[in-house]
């Protein structure tokens, strides 16, 4: 039986979402606020995206992620996919938590955060071995 491929890509920037907002390699999620008094706040997060096509429900994006932490030495972290098949999956490694903050703080944020990175990092594999870093102008 022939398996269907999932693309993974870099997503476009969004920054007008009412649930995820990207920037290069920041994104802020909205979190309810069940535990914070019914107060919505935006988790702002330094994100690598992992690129490519990998066979699906094989976790083989989530292997590579898992992968470059241990290569890289990232001390924290963990692996995220989301599939959508009409806009492009993402999956990425969330490097670090950066706080909590309203949307209009969130956004400035991580356009500053991303204007002074100034490149996007996304990795991929060659064959599904050795994981390939790739710095992306965007």
């Amino acid at each position: 039986m022939m398996m269907k491929n999932c693309g993974f890509i870099v997503p476009e920037q969004k920054l007008e979402s009412n649930f995820i907002l990207i920037c290069g390699n920041f994104i802020a999620e909205k979190h309810s606020g069940h535990n914070n008094g019914n107060k919505t706040s935006w988790h702002v997060s330094h994100v690598e995206w992992i690129i490519g096509n990998f066979e699906s429900h094989q976790y083989d994006e989530v292997d590579l992620g898992t992968q470059v932490m241990k290569s890289e030495g990232y001390e924290t972290g963990f692996v995220t996919t989301n599939l959508r098949p009409n806009s492009g999956s993402t999956c990425y490694i969330k490097r670090e938590n950066l706080g909590k903050m309203n949307k209009a703080a969130a956004k400035k944020y991580i356009q500053e955060k991303h204007k002074n990175l100034g490149f996007v990092v996304a990795w991929s594999s060659l064959d599904n071995k050795e994981p390939v870093k790739h710095s992306l102008n965007q």
